[in-house]
């Protein structure tokens, strides 16, 4: 039922895109392709790469997050727990 309504929802977002002015319209398919993009990455990553792969990518593409954002919040958001984090972080260290 629940996707029935996500579709409805999702084809009068493109009907109303029709009304939108074309640069515009035009700048706003940039982003939602961007988006859609980078969440299909975040996605296919939960499946197709190991945890530790996880971690290392998100260290390669937002250095930053590392330093400022909690060890618990970061392994939420590669979808693992803390203290696995914490293992996959010692393993890299040492070797």
């Amino acid at each position: 039922m629940q996707d029935g309504i996500y579709k409805e929802e999702c084809i009068d977002f493109i009907g109303s895109m029709v009304t939108v002015p074309g640069p515009m319209r035009d700048d706003l398919w940039k982003r939602i392709e961007y988006v859609y993009i980078h969440y299909f990455d975040l996605l296919s990553s939960f499946h197709f790469k190991s945890l530790a792969e996880r971690y290392q990518e998100l260290v390669r593409s937002r250095p930053e997050w590392v330093q400022r954002i909690s060890q618990k919040d970061l392994a939420s958001f590669i979808g693992i727990e803390p203290e696995s984090l914490s293992r996959i972080r010692k393993k890299l260290a040492e070797g």
